[in-house]
């Protein structure tokens, strides 16, 4: 479960970073109680005009895929994913390790893809452990045998947010799709989770 709780504690440096385009220089503890994980500050910034015009490219490991959708993959190969082509603009409030974070050009989302590795896991032992930390999520494997956790949160602002979290369990760890939005996009983003493929 130490992996899980990696995971767990990137999600909480990612969530209260935001995409402000401030780096945070601090690590991700290891040992982050679920006290912690539980009481997530989450900030989406909002992008300023000027820099959506700016960002005309894509960014390095992103391709266009067909009408609508972009194709990333990562260096190492192991994670690759398609996506809504709304996702074009690299956020810089977290690195992941083998992967990639973005967001969409008004600041409204955002999408981390991430390949975990962590020999043994299993889709029920995830789904255990991510019930036992989120109690009020929803949490079940889908048709697909992809791992879904659908998190309500509120971030520093007393705002109500999500964190839709898809993820796929290999032998050596598991790829994994996060999409954070507000809770105004609902609509919006829950069809958008759907069209995400990892």
């Amino acid at each position: 479960m130490k992996k899980i709780t990696i995971f767990l504690s990137a999600l909480v440096l990612l969530i209260s970073s935001g995409c402000s385009g401030q780096s945070d220089d601090s690590s991700v503890n290891e040992t982050a109680s679920e006290e912690t994980t539980k009481t997530v500050s989450v900030t989406i910034s909002q992008v300023s005009e000027e820099e959506s015009v700016e960002e005309s490219h894509l960014p390095d490991g992103i391709s266009e895929d067909k009408k609508g959708f972009l194709k990333f993959i990562s260096y190492s190969g192991k994670i690759s994913a398609v996506f809504p082509d709304k996702f074009n603009t690299l956020c810089s409030g977290y690195t992941p390790t083998d992967g990639i974070y973005l967001q969409t050009s008004d600041g409204k989302a955002t999408l981390q893809l991430e390949y975990v590795e962590n020999k043994g896991i299993t889709k029920n032992s995830l789904v255990d452990y991510l019930k036992e930390t989120y109690p009020d999520a929803s949490i079940y494997i889908n048709d697909e045998k992809n791992v879904i956790c659908k998190v309500k949160m509120k971030d520093s602002q007393d705002n109500v947010v999500y964190s839709y979290l898809k993820a796929i369990v290999d032998d050596n760890g598991y790829k994994s799709a996060i999409l954070f939005f507000k809770e105004a996009e609902m609509k919006n983003y829950e069809t958008v989770f759907s069209k995400i493929k990892i």
